[in-house]
């Protein structure tokens, strides 16, 4: 009668091993599940960049409309090179007199003042008014947009610098670029 018990409970250590390598094996396969997404976060984080990445190229063309005035066509290209979209909320952009040389910049030069800021920028005088305002642009990865702006400045200005600054939504940052250009009769 005793072997007879010890065949009965036989099945039962089986069933009982079966049920605690079932109970091992979820286990294991709960960790390795955790440890890919873990590993797929990392790796993620790390493919990605974490700031996005703006090129800005500017095009000026430009008619002299008559003795006294000459138009002035600026295009700005905003390209997104970085892996996460971009959105724009605000532009900057205006045109400073170069040549010829301002006289109050010329007073200067012969007093041996420093014309340099503290920002190492010299003050070159505005042209007008400059574009100022709210904008909300997105550029997706690899795409790009173009704005365009219009001035019309005095014909006897010879040489501008174009400035253009565009601030990213929800951040005092952004990306600025200058350009010089000479107008040419």
């Amino acid at each position: 009668m005793k072997k007879n018990q010890d065949n009965e409970s036989q099945p039962e250590k089986l069933q009982l091993n079966f049920s605690r390598v079932k109970e091992i094996i979820d286990i294991l396969q709960s960790i390795f599940t955790i440890a890919a997404i873990i590993a797929a976060a990392w790796w993620f984080f790390f493919q990605a960049e974490a700031l996005p990445r703006v090129g800005i190229s500017h095009s000026v063309n430009y008619y002299k409309i008559n003795d006294d005035w000459t138009w002035v066509y600026v295009s700005i290209t905003l390209e997104n090179l970085g892996k996460r979209p971009v959105n724009f909320s605000s532009e900057k952009v205006w045109l400073q007199k170069v040549l010829p040389i301002d006289k109050s910049i010329k007073d200067r030069i012969e007093q041996n003042v420093s014309l340099i800021s503290e920002k190492g920028r010299l003050g070159w005088p505005l042209i007008g008014e400059p574009y100022q305002k709210e904008i909300d642009i997105d550029i997706y990865p690899g795409e790009s947009d173009t704005l365009n702006y219009e001035f019309v400045i005095p014909s006897y200005i010879k040489t501008i610098r174009l400035y253009s600054f565009y601030q990213r939504q929800g951040s005092n940052k952004g990306w600025r670029l200058a350009s010089l250009y000479d107008l040419k009769d």
